[in-house]
């Protein structure tokens, strides 16, 4: 009898996991070891990841620039992203003015289905896709409120400018193969 007490509360036990899974998907993506890896290539590799988007970004930054240039050598494939500057030509054809209004002036991304992602959900959603062990970074990042995301963003942002000085060129020095990725 206590032989089968022990298998109904092992079933339970994988039941209450499953339901616990189910509820925190984003839990599994925390493991940063193989699976975490084999995940994160299978997630770069599936059809809906293979759409490009677009990064908008301040072209007068030079955390801006130096961010274009860490997802350029990330996204060896140019399949994930494509780059131009905010308030530039493409910028506008793209993005409606009374959204325009009320965007930051560091990093925009336009995602696959139209939405604008600003500030922290921006940052971590190019990580997500860039897969690996950025992925896994950005899904520990998710477990802290938006909120203190945004305003941890804030804060760089604000700083960004006595950090990395403004440069006079809107798009960052990249080597000529990869220039075809962005709208200037």
């Amino acid at each position: 009898m206590s032989t089968n007490r022990r298998r109904g509360d092992a079933c339970e036990s994988r039941a209450h996991l499953a339901q616990v899974t189910a509820l925190r998907p984003s839990l599994t993506d925390l493991s940063c070891g193989f699976y975490g890896y084999q995940r994160a290539t299978q997630m770069r590799n599936s059809t809906d990841h293979q759409t490009t988007e677009t990064i908008f970004y301040d072209g007068h930054c030079g955390l801006c620039q130096r961010w274009v240039r860490f997802v350029l050598l990330r996204d060896r494939t140019g399949q994930m992203f494509r780059f131009a500057p905010l308030h530039g030509e493409r910028f506008h054809a793209a993005v409606p003015e009374h959204q325009r209004a009320g965007l930051p002036d560091s990093v925009v991304v336009l995602a696959v289905g139209g939405s604008l992602l600003v500030r922290s959900e921006a940052v971590l959603h190019i990580l997500r896709r860039l897969g690996g062990v950025w992925a896994c970074i950005a899904a520990m990042a998710r477990l802290l409120p938006r909120r203190w995301r945004d305003w941890l963003y804030d804060r760089v942002v604000n700083l960004r400018h006595r950090l990395f000085p403004p440069t006079t060129d809107a798009c960052p020095p990249i080597p000529s193969h990869m220039r075809e990725r962005f709208d200037l």
